[in-house]
């Protein structure tokens, strides 16, 4: 049985609740593989750890090594003075699927679905009503076809070739949402903005814990520079650790990475003032009140789901337009 995502972060959860009430973590290990755990490979890999915790190796290694917690998390441990904050945090930074993604991917799928069945249901319409407009050449001596439905009758070849085009598209839209965030993480938040919103308050909030937990700003942004997912982002963090040591702006950085104006500004101004890590302290709640109490994300979601209900939307407009004028043209 597979380890999920969602077990691994309770195991993580439950040790670090255990080590503040003071429970050695073997002993934390072995009450979670016994008690509370019902996956019988994630009670091997606890029983497993505990017995290597009591021969002396340390913990951090032996969840890596188990694949509990992945290089980042790793990383923030080991380099992290208080554990017990850094346990607290390290949950919330494991490889999962946002908000933002399941928007975008499960709207653009759905949008294709529509716009596939609507052309697949209009060419079996064209055939139907193509049938009737010829009983009517024969049966009305007088009639003729309008010149715009005599064009649509006759496009069902061409029809057939969008819908292998929509399917190709489809394929093609979902590969490059998930390769631009791989490769090219600026050009994948400039097309996909909310994306960018919640991964820059990401971003913030681990800056934010690591800063909480001991490390220095270099550090933390060394740290993200050999570890972070997705890797394009790692040049990135590379280059502000870069700057960072040499006092320089890094607006444009922290901009590329999705972080709002005002949290931009607010680093800005702190960095002049000499005061880096306050200044991403800060930067975070003015994230948060941005995103959340200003409503700025809420907003931009808004904004979002209405391009997504038009597209969705569109195609049955357009079949429905179709099949009133259909019944218009065919009328005895």
């Amino acid at each position: 049985m597979a380890i999920k995502y969602i077990e691994k972060k309770r195991l993580i959860d439950f040790i670090a609740n255990m080590k503040r009430t003071g429970i050695t973590a073997s002993d934390a290990l072995i009450h979670f593989a016994k008690e509370i755990t019902t996956n019988q490979e994630l009670k091997q890999v606890a029983e497993r750890i505990a017995k290597n915790v009591r021969k002396g190796f340390d913990i951090e290694v032996l969840l890596h090594n188990e694949k509990i917690i992945n290089d980042l998390q790793y990383a923030v441990l080991s380099n992290s003075q208080d554990k017990n904050e850094a346990y607290d945090n390290i949950a919330s930074y494991a490889d999962q699927a946002k908000e933002a993604d399941k928007l975008y991917k499960s709207s653009f799928q759905k949008i294709m679905f529509v716009w596939i069945a609507s052309i697949l249901t209009m060419t079996y319409l064209i055939d139907v009503y193509g049938g009737l407009a010829e009983q009517l050449k024969e049966s009305k001596q007088n009639y003729h076809l309008t010149p715009i439905f005599d064009l649509i009758l006759s496009s069902s070849s061409f029809l057939y070739i969008l819908v292998v085009v929509l399917i190709f598209c489809t394929f093609f839209g979902l590969v490059f949402y998930k390769s631009s965030y791989e490769t090219s993480i600026t050009a994948h938040y400039r097309i996909f903005r909310l994306k960018a919103l919640d991964d820059g308050l990401l971003y913030l909030k681990m800056i934010n814990d690591m800063l909480a937990s001991g490390n220095t700003t270099v550090e933390i942004f060394d740290i993200l520079a050999k570890h972070m997912y997705p890797i394009s982002a790692r040049p990135v963090f590379k280059e502000i650790a870069s700057r960072l040591k040499k006092n320089l702006d890094v607006s444009d950085l922290l901009t590329s990475l999705g972080m709002v104006e005002d949290a931009v500004f607010t680093v800005q101004t702190a960095r002049v003032m000499q005061d880096v890590p306050g200044g991403f302290q800060k930067a975070y709640n003015v994230t948060m009140r941005a995103l959340y109490k200003q409503e700025m994300r809420k907003e931009y979601l808004e904004k979002l789901n209405l391009i997504f209900f038009g597209a969705f939307n569109l195609p049955l407009f357009l079949l429905s337009a179709f099949i009133v004028y259909a019944q218009i043209q065919t009328t005895f």
